[in-house]
């Protein structure tokens, strides 16, 4: 349960801090993949890696096997976030005052920047996107549209982006609380757990290692 659970709850009171707070916070598409990689790597290390934990690496290398599994699991997270078209996430923002706050700079960045609906085309700097909102948490992802990008046009648009943002101010979003409230329930558990039975707690964890 500390395993699983642990990375997760740290991550939904991380996107819980940021829907409350009352500033929009805008980031990469990799890094985004990056952090939600390590949330439900809890649940991949008592599934997946647990296992098909190699007992002829272990007997070998000890309870280093986990960290070669970890490496392998982050450089295969890196792999896919490198691998996908580029992208950039709005939290706590509605997707017209977004398209209100990226319309000014977007021409600043390109003078013959042109919208079509929710789609916008910077061809002097390379990029092509299309504002897909996920209204239920007041979050906006800005995701590329072709395959022909320019990467520096990308984080010109990140970095201005981010800039634009930083004098928004804008409510908490109620759904928060719900993360919030998930969030303390799984520390609640843990917190449990370990009150419990601590010294079961340390044998489960050398069994689990094979220490």
């Amino acid at each position: 349960m500390l395993v699983a659970l642990g990375p997760l709850a740290a991550y939904l009171l991380g996107l819980a801090a940021i829907n409350l707070r009352g500033r929009p916070l805008a980031t990469s598409g990799l890094r985004d993949l990056v952090v939600l990689a390590a949330a439900v790597g809890g649940f991949v290390v008592v599934g997946p890696m647990e296992l098909f934990l190699p007992d002829a690496a272990v007997a070998v290398f000890g309870v280093w096997t986990w960290a070669i599994m970890f490496g392998f699991y982050a450089a295969c997270a890196l792999f896919l976030a490198l691998s996908l078209r580029p992208r950039i996430v709005v939290y706590n923002i509605a997707p017209e005052r977004l398209h209100a706050i990226l319309a000014p700079v977007a021409l600043a960045l390109d003078g013959e920047a042109r919208w079509a609906g929710a789609s916008l085309l910077l061809p002097e700097l390379g990029v092509h996107l299309q504002l897909e909102p996920f209204r239920s948490m007041r979050c906006v992802s800005l995701v590329s549209v072709g395959p022909r990008q320019s990467i520096d046009g990308w984080s010109a648009l990140h970095d201005q982006l981010v800039a634009a943002l930083a004098q928004e101010r804008c409510g908490p979003n109620p759904r928060a609380y719900s993360l919030l409230s998930f969030a303390l329930v799984m520390i609640a558990m843990m917190t449990w757990k370990v009150w419990d039975d601590p010294v079961a707690l340390v044998d489960q964890f050398r069994d689990f290692l094979r220490m």
